[in-house]
């Protein structure tokens, strides 16, 4: 479902539509792990508990951080290529390979 602009555009680069097609589903698929990572980073950042709660809970920040900006990287090269990401989580459950994972906690060590 490629657009007149779009298709204009990669005519002029020499690409062809069903291989673009094919990369535009690949980084869809890859836009729907990549939600289900960042909602499981910011679930573990908030339900940490245990002896090891501000090196963890730090580090998640920085994961979800980063991997935030990969979400907006992703969905905008999506729409450069001509596609429309999804933004519906029901979807990305639907697609992604991810699973969503609970709180987490950090057994006491002695």
């Amino acid at each position: 479902n490629l657009n007149f602009t779009t298709m204009k555009t990669m005519d002029y680069l020499h690409l062809n539509a069903s291989a673009v097609n094919g990369v535009v589903n690949s980084l869809k698929s890859l836009l729907a792990d990549y939600q289900i990572f960042y909602a499981n980073l910011r679930g573990l950042h908030w339900n940490i508990r245990g002896r090891a709660f501000f090196v963890l809970h730090a580090k998640f920040e920085e994961l979800y951080d980063n991997a935030a900006a990969k979400v907006d990287e992703l969905a905008e090269r999506i729409l450069m290529l001509g596609g429309e990401p999804e933004n519906r989580f029901s979807e990305y459950l639907k697609t992604a390979r991810l699973q969503e994972v609970s709180g987490v906690s950090c057994p006491m060590r002695r």
